[in-house]
């Protein structure tokens, strides 16, 4: 099945090869499911490489550098992964800023993600403040369907009102 989208792929690169960086990436995502997390980053790294000389701002590379660095994760490449993803969270973050147009699941997800690289880089305290962000961000957009994810439902909550009860001690 795999093998028969990755042709479908192929000829779609064939039709119209300026949607390369786009196929490339969804390329990088059946690789994932197939449990194939070294071909999935090589896949990512060309949408990247693609796509960085049509962006107008850094910021729209965010959602694929965190893609990348998920992948990297997973085929154990952890401190490039970990940077991947601290990364495109910060471009993320630039576009929220800008005004940009953002899918706001999908910036739960790389914080998720993001938590997940430093959690297993040892760094638990980013970690945490990624999971915190996450759950807000899911609760201000009302993207719901995120908060049942465990990591949301009770760490993210528990970080997020920790923090929340902290400031109004402390006044900041």
């Amino acid at each position: 099945m795999i093998a028969r989208i990755h042709q479908c792929l192929d000829l779609a690169v064939g039709i119209d090869p300026k949607d390369r960086p786009g196929i490339c990436a969804v390329r990088a995502s059946t690789y994932l499911l197939q449990g194939n997390p070294r071909k999935a980053a090589q896949e990512f790294e060309e949408s990247v490489r693609l796509r960085h000389p049509t962006v107008k701002n850094e910021y729209e590379l965010g959602g694929i550098n965190c893609e990348l660095g998920f992948a990297q994760l997973k085929a154990g490449d952890l401190r490039l992964g970990r940077e991947s993803l601290q990364r495109g969270v910060g471009q993320l973050r630039e576009a929220r800023q800008a005004g940009e147009v953002l899918n706001e699941g999908g910036f739960v997800r790389a914080l998720v993600k993001a938590s997940y690289g430093s959690l297993l880089t040892g760094q638990l305290i980013q970690a945490a403040r990624y999971l915190d962000e996450a759950y807000e961000v899911a609760m201000d957009a009302g993207v719901t369907a995120y908060l049942v994810r465990p990591e949301l439902k009770y760490a993210g909550k528990l970080i997020y009102q920790a923090r929340r009860a902290y400031e109004r001690r402390t006044g900041r």
